[in-house]
């Protein structure tokens, strides 16, 4: 598999620099975070959390792989999480998703608003949907009480192919970019050779571009108003992306192939961004039973109770 990375710090916004994101080759698992931006108000490093977090479940990730290798039983992406939770003391809170990838498996789990999406031969196959107890107030995990436990995340289990293209990202991607969007600019990557940095990059810079616009429809917009809210316009957030690029055990080495420098930009990749009419009129459709009568028979998905708000 090929991989590739970028995160976008919002400098723009009062509490930027709230992401976080891993990969971890040896037990070939990644991860992003994204800091819950509330803590700033009392003084806290909203993204404090969320880094070490993520580094935690980095090193947890390795340790586990060994043991689970000595078993013969596959590694179990919830228990990457619940135990980096274990260990993460900071004050704090964020919404997670790490995944795992073993052979054609990907074992994921998500809390929260932050997730992945597979876009396979140029469609949307399946998304994961967001964790929220209301209307941008989605399911977090931290040091303390009041947070909700990782045992409460979704857990799924999905069978890729070779070809397929996995998007994890935190929500600054997701509340700006329209699914029908994200499987254009992925799609028109792959004609253009685009590697998975390439990528990444393109979809965490687009969707800052739109986050920064009033007048545009958005995901968040569409959301807010089916609460009840009037909002136009994106959503201004920091933006982490991972891009996985799929392939054959032949046509590539089975573990996941870590960027030289994680800050490097790159070099100038041809541009996969919609026009500017697609921006002002996305047109955006969810996968309805169709698409999972097409797809469902290859994504298990089991989610766990949900503790009551």
């Amino acid at each position: 598999m090929h991989m590739g990375w970028k995160y976008w710090l919002t400098r723009t916004k009062k509490n930027g620099g709230e992401d976080a994101a891993f990969i971890c080759t040896d037990a070939n698992t990644v991860g992003v975070a994204d800091g819950v931006g509330g803590w700033a108000e009392k003084g806290i490093d909203a993204g404090a959390y969320a880094r070490n977090l993520m580094d935690n479940a980095k090193q947890l990730a390795t340790a586990l792989k060994s043991a689970a290798d000595e078993k013969s039983i596959p590694l179990d992406a919830l228990r990457v999480l619940v135990g980096a939770h274990r260990v993460t003391r900071d004050p704090g809170s964020a919404t997670a998703c790490v995944a795992v990838f073993e052979g054609s498996t990907m074992r994921a789990t998500n809390i929260g608003d932050s997730g992945f999406a597979i876009i396979r031969q140029r469609e949307l196959c399946f998304k994961s949907p967001p964790q929220q107890h209301s209307f941008n107030f989605p399911y977090q995990i931290g040091f303390g009480s009041d947070a909700d436990h990782p045992a409460m995340a979704d857990r799924f289990e999905v069978e890729l192919r070779s070809g397929d293209v996995v998007i994890m990202a935190t929500d600054g991607l997701f509340d700006n970019v329209f699914d029908k969007q994200l499987c254009h600019m992925v799609s028109e990557a792959q004609d253009k050779g685009l590697t998975p940095q390439q990528t990444a990059s393109n979809l965490a810079s687009f969707a800052q571009r739109l986050g920064m616009t009033a007048v545009v429809r958005s995901p968040f917009s569409v959301a807010a108003a089916n609460a009840g809210y009037l909002f136009m316009g994106g959503k201004l957030d920091d933006t982490s992306v991972v891009v996985t690029y799929v392939s054959e055990p032949s046509e590539d080495s089975d573990n996941l192939s870590e960027p030289s420098s994680a800050s490097s930009e790159p070099k100038k990749p041809p541009s996969s961004e919609p026009t500017e009419a697609s921006l002002r009129n996305p047109e955006d459709a969810a996968p309805g039973a169709e698409e999972e009568a097409r797809w469902g028979s290859e994504i298990r998905r089991n989610r766990l109770c949900h503790r009551p708000f």
